[in-house]
């Protein structure tokens, strides 16, 4: 039998306060700012893949 999973998307807001609680409060940001790194983390590899293939 098969089985699915599902993923949902992060939410950002949830584990920037779990990044503030596992640090101690060393690391105090917003979720959107997760999101948006997120975002840029996963251009940029995106655009090192493209360039390894060249």
């Amino acid at each position: 039998m098969e089985q699915r999973r599902t993923v949902r998307p992060p939410n950002w807001g949830e584990l920037a306060y779990r990044l503030l609680m596992d640090t101690g409060g060393a690391v105090q940001i917003k979720g959107e700012m997760l999101r948006k790194w997120l975002l840029v983390a996963e251009a940029e590899r995106d655009t090192d893949s493209s360039n390894d293939q060249a």
